[in-house]
Parts: C-alpha cells; structure tokens; sequence
C-alpha cells in the first residue's frame, strides 16, 4: 500500500470536491490507473460524488483508450444520475411525506 499516493488522492479529491478545479479532476482521472487499490478506490469515490461535473472528464479518457476502471467510474456515475432521476420524479409525488423524503435525499446528493 503506498501511504502517499492515497494521501495524494486524498488531498486531491477533497480540493475537487469543494472546487470542481478541472486539474484534479484530471489528477483522480489519472488516480484510477494507480497500482494501489486504495488510491483507486478514492479517486473513483470522489469522481462519481462530484457527479456530472466529472462526466466529460472520464468520457475523454474512454476516447482516449484508458478503459477498465475508467469506464467502470464512468458506469458508476451513470448509475447515480439514474438514481437523481428517480428521486426527483419521487420528490413529485402526490404523497407529501414522500415527496418531501425525496426532496431532502436530492438535497444532499447534490450537496456532495
């Protein structure tokens, strides 16, 4: 396990996170194709909570030939966005407390 390189991803997802800086986004990109496990599981973790903003990101490394875990990211962030459409179309139920459950989940989530 290599401390630093996960430290790094770290470091570098939480500045993604609250920023969105496009570099570290392309740095967790580059994260996923680390040889430690951990590494990978933090960049992929960061890049699929960020949501949408690392869709364009991840798609440009399919195009360029980086598949495997890439496109396993890829496929993960689609299934959350999946996950935002079912919520807000539960958040307009005629059901209140329903809706309103929905609306705080989407709240959160995209809080993220």
């Amino acid at each position: 396990m290599s401390v630093g390189s996960s430290a790094s991803a770290l470091a570098t997802g939480l500045v993604y996170r609250v920023t969105g800086w496009r570099a570290a986004g392309e740095r967790l990109v580059d994260a996923l194709e680390s040889d430690d496990e951990n590494t990978r599981q933090i960049a992929g973790t960061f890049l699929v909570r960020k949501g949408e903003r690392s869709r364009a990101l991840l798609e440009h490394a399919v195009e360029q030939g980086r598949g495997g875990i890439v496109a396993d990211v890829l496929d993960d962030l689609d299934g959350t966005a999946s996950d935002l459409a079912e919520l807000e179309e539960l958040a307009r139920s005629d059901n209140p407390k329903i809706a309103e459950a929905a609306r705080n989940l989407l709240e959160k989530r995209k809080g993220s």
